[in-house]
């Protein structure tokens, strides 16, 4: 009798196990990451998660150095996920941090998490697969009234870029062992459109050294190409675009060394606002003020 039990115990359970492991996928290699930033090293988590349904992402992870830590995740270089959730790191202990994907696939770009304003120790990573979606049925075709949504603009492939780069200046910057990562600034934002539109006019500048790519990015894709020289040395270039909240927007500069900078729309346009409102409250209270209002 007590076999019997015992196999049928084991029949019972050793299937939901199978099928837990089937649904996660599960990272214990420690690793530590960092900004690349006052002396920091430059490196980010990556990992290869196929072409999967994702469902929630947990992170066991601690700070290591820096103040106002925070870690963001995506899928390769496209936007961050969670709506751009962020993920602070406080203090020196272990915490868990999680990021709910939603189902989204991963087309075969690798899970990366990034730390900005310091240093973090990632020591494991538990990935939850969703099951695949039944095949919709096909739809009888109809008459197309809407007009086509605008193309994105036209990209090299990253060898093409390389391929019609200055040859001496690319010469200069595969001869430098490392490069200081480029800094993006806003230096103004105002309203452009109608009230509820959501636009904004940004200005700002790039200083950078060796870059192939710069632009502004909405929903992973590129909308406006920014035309920086590529040179192998440090130089700032002025940039002006509209630009619309709610688009997962992001301006990027990717250098000759594979480094991207990185910075989100929505924020700038949050916090120009915040400063906006001071501002007000200044002019009302006869107080001298500044920043980058609108």
């Amino acid at each position: 009798m007590k076999y019997l039990c015992s196999v049928f115990i084991l029949l019972f359970f050793v299937p939901s196990l199978a099928q837990a492991q089937e649904n996660e996928l599960v990272f214990t290699n420690r690793q530590s990451i960092g900004d690349g930033k006052n002396g920091r090293t430059w490196s980010q988590w990556k990992k290869d998660v196929g072409d999967k349904r994702i469902g929630k992402v947990t992170v066991i992870a601690r700070r290591q150095r820096g103040k106002n830590v925070y870690l963001n995740l995506r899928f390769g270089n496209g936007r961050t996920l969670d709506n751009g959730k962020r993920e602070s790191l406080v203090g020196n202990d272990q915490q868990t941090l999680s990021w709910n994907v939603g189902g989204q696939r991963s087309s075969g770009e690798p899970l990366v998490l990034k730390v900005y304003n310091g240093k973090a120790l990632i020591e494991s990573v538990s990935v939850e697969v969703l099951p695949e979606l039944p095949k919709p049925k096909p739809k009888p075709a109809a008459v197309q009234n809407s007009q086509p949504a605008p193309a994105p603009v036209a990209r090299q492939s990253r060898e093409e870029r390389r391929n019609s780069l200055d040859p001496e200046a690319r010469s200069g910057c595969e001869r430098r062992e490392s490069l200081r990562r480029a800094t993006i600034e806003v230096a103004k934002v105002k309203e452009s459109g109608g009230l509820f539109s959501g636009k904004r006019r940004v200005a700002g500048s790039i200083k950078a050294a060796c870059v192939e790519e710069a632009g502004y990015y909405e929903n992973g894709q590129l909308v406006s190409s920014f035309d920086l020289p590529f040179q192998n040395r440090f130089s700032r270039s002025q940039f002006e675009v509209q630009v619309r909240s709610g688009k997962n927007g992001e301006f990027r500069v990717l250098t000759y060394d594979g480094n991207e900078e990185v910075l989100n729309v929505d924020e700038i346009i949050v916090e120009a606002g915040e400063q906006e409102r001071l501002n007000r409250k200044r002019r009302r209270q006869g107080i001298p003020y500044s920043g980058r209002g609108r």
